[in-house]
């Protein structure tokens, strides 16, 4: 009996040798003439025969393949009732016996297949190599691969994700233009599907400029192509070939370079394959694997804050544009950059007080504290170049009652005007008047002012850099008559970290001066709420939209309140999140970002809906900055122990990404891109976008390269949330043999760096040495380069050119092997105290090489599926370290950081 092993194949895939196992149409029409019974001995004499060709497993899997057609047009005969009955029992056992042997035969002959054509690859390479070294040109129709070489099919695909030794991961670009069908594999970490738009598909396209065009959803699942084993571009029904590659032009060929020739950042292991026959092949193949986009289910509201997320959704997709008008009076459309406090008898309608004051709701005061009302802003715009602060210890921004004792609030002085801002009209400076007066009806005296002297010997804050991220806010209560709204966030428990008068530069801030409220008149003050300064910007969210965001900002501080717990005296900011199930990988990510400086003056209820941008389409209409803001007030209200941030991932799951709320463990650095690409795009002021290719050649013109790319990059995107995390890299090309060089600036919002794989323990400064280290590409890596027009060996040197102020080091841990995780569990050292990036600037970056300083770590023990994630933070105000482990917050130090665990770095500028 012949060994299977040593068998010679006739056919090269399990797709030819099914093609030619089929029945002819003749033979069948004969079959169905046959008797049951006569089909049935028909069977019989070919399952011996098929136990006797043990050996030659192609004839092997023919006669049982034809075994198993047999037997489904016994089904359709009309006497098959009456064979049944006679022949049941004995017909059941050998049909089973056919579907084994077959698919036991299928599986071997596959694997046979796969080993074929890697021995023919080899030989042809080594024949490549010999007739090299002989010194004589390889034929050109020997150097192209050929055809088979860069198409797979689905069958194939699905084989090696789930039978092939080791198995393999896969990544699949759906780049058609009609996606009413999609993929839909069992398992979204082995074949994980990217949909990228047709029309994004342009000249000049790189991997950062795609990446940023997706919906927030798919962005970090384009990352993953730097760590899969196949990435699978997929068409309608399969792309054109010349000499076995895309026709050059083509959407097939520019997304091809866009994701391997132009991407430095997650390169894939290896060029991109194309799917043979594309959708319409994988379809027929794997019916049971593809879903209609059009009839998925979507969920059901379930309670109040579902139902106002769908009525605001529905509103921005009406046909809404931006304010493009002149500005109106100020007398009509005031513009208070902060919210000021009145006093209103209680005589006086609400109607009447809010006079000259758009979409303010009072509620009533019954004190203030004079302490908690200073007051920071921080406001981004689309012609910012850099985030600054300034701030104003002096002079009241108080409003000024006009000859008809309408209130008019003052307009911002110059001086507070960025310099990015010279197009936009500049408002008129107002001198101070002593008929400056507040909110009041003429019959109420205005009480008088405090000066600063005397607020200063009250506040040691007034006159002090308030810390970059951290602002106090007004603690009020509410009247009786009104229903209680959760939470009143007090802010003045936020932290006051001091910051350098550079890093005070980041942000242009506006203080209000406190006003004294005597006691007498306590319950007659009326803080409004928080009016957003558009003083810098064109108006981009209507005064209807402001009040729906606000109302699913409440709504969600409602959801939290019912799930929370007020054991003990917590603290502002000591407030742990549940573990909802497997959610450890959201919660950890999400302490980190609630400590992070900067984001706390941005999410918060006072000032996120200045910074939404409910045209762009690309986000989620501000939903979620609604939310996070919710969630950042909570926390940092010191109401609570822990709270439940179940509603949160609910409208994550619908609004983002439906697979994070699966209850499996997922991994937190994606977990964050997911979340800032949201919040990027909730605050994207940027509201039609300008694509532009890069077309710089770098070396001594790298200065006017850089100007340029961040003059056009700014019409393309740009809010307060890239400002916080994003750093630009800038990656040169230079070919090796003809010098031509070529330069790339891209952004991201971490640093990833790879673990050594032959090491016991590393450092921090020899991952990014070797990250920032230049590089050749040579083999299947080697570059276009322009001006040999050909496939060319260079040399790759990435840099840094700009950093934020905040920079997040991730920590490459997770790879995937044989289908799986694998983690690397090697100790990482690393300084909490100083990190130093200077040595990884351009020599020609005009970026300052401020050292940074830990307050973060994302700490992960375990394996991917079946790991626990804390965090490790240091609270802003007292400096105290604390362990963050799902709902139990417990004090800690930095030398507790385990070097061994530590996953993700948060480092902010000293």
């Amino acid at each position: 009996m012949a060994n299977p092993g040593s068998c010679v194949l006739t056919y090269n895939s399990i797709e030819s040798l099914n093609e030619a196992s089929e029945l002819s149409k003749e033979m069948l029409a004969r079959l169905r003439t046959y008797s049951s019974e006569k089909m049935f001995s028909s069977i019989e004499k070919m399952i011996q025969e098929a136990r006797v060709a043990r050996g030659d497993i192609e004839r092997q899997y023919t006669l049982y393949y034809r075994c198993a057609q047999l037997s489904k047009l016994i089904y359709k005969q009309n006497d098959f009732a009456k064979f049944k009955a006679e022949h049941g029992a004995i017909f059941g056992l050998r049909f089973k016996e056919a579907l084994d042997e077959a698919d036991n035969l299928k599986t071997i002959l596959n694997k046979k297949y796969e080993e074929k054509m890697l021995r023919a690859s080899q030989e042809a390479s080594a024949e490549l190599r010999v007739l090299k070294n002989m010194g004589n040109a390889a034929p050109a129709e020997r150097v192209v691969r050929p055809s088979s070489s860069i198409l797979i099919s689905p069958k194939e695909l699905v084989r090696m994700v789930e039978q092939a030794q080791p198995k393999k991961t896969a990544v699949i670009v759906d780049f058609r233009k009609d996606k009413s069908e999609l993929i839909n594999y069992r398992n979204e970490h082995v074949i994980t599907v990217v949909t990228v738009p047709y029309d994004l598909i342009v000249n000049g396209l790189i991997f950062t400029s795609l990446r940023n065009q997706l919906e927030v959803g798919q962005r970090p699942l384009l990352h993953r192509i730097g760590s899969c084993d196949l990435v699978v571009l997929m068409s309608d029904s399969g792309v054109e070939l010349k000499n076995g590659q895309p026709l050059r032009g083509s959407k097939a060929h520019l997304l091809s370079m866009a994701l391997y020739e132009y991407n430095h950042e997650h390169h894939p292991k290896s060029s991109p394959l194309f799917m043979d026959g594309g959708f319409d092949n994988w379809r027929d193949q794997y019916p049971m694997y593809t879903k209609s986009d059009g009839t998925l289910k979507r969920n059901e509201p379930k309670d109040q804050l579902d139902h106002m997320v769908i009525n605001y959704k529905k509103a921005c997709l009406m046909l809404d544009y931006p304010d493009l008008s002149p500005p109106r009076p100020s007398v009509q459309q005031p513009r208070v950059a902060r919210p000021i406090t009145g006093f209103v008898p209680n005589d006086v309608p609400q109607s009447q007080s809010l006079k000259g004051v758009p979409n303010a709701a009072i509620i009533r005061a019954q004190e203030v504290d004079v302490e908690s009302t200073k007051r920071m802003e921080t406001t981004f715009s689309a012609y910012d170049s850099a985030v600054s602060t300034s701030s104003i210890n002096d002079t009241p921004l108080l409003p000024q009652s006009s000859a008809a004792g309408t209130s008019v609030p003052p307009s911002l002085p110059a001086s507070l005007k960025s310099a990015g801002d010279s197009e936009l009209p500049a408002p008129t400076p107002q001198p101070p008047s002593s008929t400056q007066k507040n909110i009041v009806p003429p019959s109420v005296p205005t009480p008088p002012l405090q000066q600063p002297s005397e607020i200063s010997k009250r506040d040691p804050c007034v006159g002090q850099p308030i810390a970059s991220g951290y602002h106090p806010s007004v603690t009020v209560g509410t009247h009786p008559s009104m229903p209680s709204r959760m939470p009143m966030v007090d802010r003045s428990n936020k932290p006051n970290q001091q910051y350098d008068t550079a890093q005070e530069s980041k942000i242009d801030a506006v203080r209000i001066t406190p006003v004294s409220v005597p006691k007498s008149n306590a319950h007659l003050a009326q803080p409004r709420l928080p009016l957003p300064d558009r003083s810098t910007k064109p108006v981009l969210i209507s005064i209807d939209q402001e009040q729906q965001l606000l109302d699913i900002y409440n709504s969600m501080c409602d959801s939290t309140e019912g799930s929370s717990n007020r054991r003990s005296n917590p603290r502002p900011g000591y407030t742990g999140l549940y573990n909802m199930g497997n959610t450890c990988f959201m919660n950890a990510t999400l302490q980190a970002l609630f400590h992070t400086p900067l984001m706390l003056s941005i999410f918060s209820k006072e000032n996120f809906m200045s910074r939404v941008n409910p045209h762009n389409k690309m986000g989620t209409g501000g939903v979620i900055s609604a939310v996070f803001s919710a969630m950042m007030d909570v926390i940092w209200s010191g109401q609570y122990t822990a709270i439940k941030p179940q509603r949160f991932l609910r409208l994550f799951a619908s609004q983002v990404n439906s697979c994070l709320a699966d209850g499996h463990q997922h991994d937190a650095s994606e977990f964050q891109l997911f979340l800032l690409d949201a919040l990027h795009e909730d605050t994207n002021q940027v509201t039609k976008r300008v694509s532009f290719e890069q077309n710089y050649k770098g070396g001594s013109q790298i200065m006017n390269d850089a100007k340029d790319y961040e003059k056009k990059s700014r019409l393309f995107s740009c809010s307060p949330v890239n400002k916080i995390f994003n750093l630009q890299t800038v990656s040169e090309l230079s070919c090796t043999a003809c010098g031509e060089q070529s330069a790339t600036f891209e952004e991201c919002s971490l640093i990833t760096v790879e673990l050594p794989e032959h090491a016991s323990r590393t450092s921090l400064h020899h991952c990014l040495s070797s990250h920032f280290s230049q590089t050749t590409l040579d083999g299947d890596c080697r570059w276009n380069c322009p001006k040999c027009r050909a496939p060319k060996p260079a040399s790759r040197l990435t840099k840094l050119w700009s950093l934020p102020p905040v920079v997040v080091v991730h920590l490459k841990r997770f790879s995937m092997e044989n289908g799986d995780y694998a983690k690397n569990t090697m100790p990482v050292e690393f300084d909490p105290g100083r990190l130093d990036l200077s040595e990884y600037l351009h020599e020609y970056s005009p970026e300052s090489a401020e050292p940074y300083r830990l307050y973060a770590v994302t700490n992960h023990c375990g394996r991917l599926n079946s790991g626990h994630y804390t965090a490790l933070v240091c609270h802003g105000t007292t400096g105290e370290w604390l362990r963050f482990d799902d709902e139990s917050v417990s004090s800690s130090s930095a030398s507790g950081i385990n070097t061994s665990e530590a996953y993700m770095l948060y480092y902010k500028r000293s």
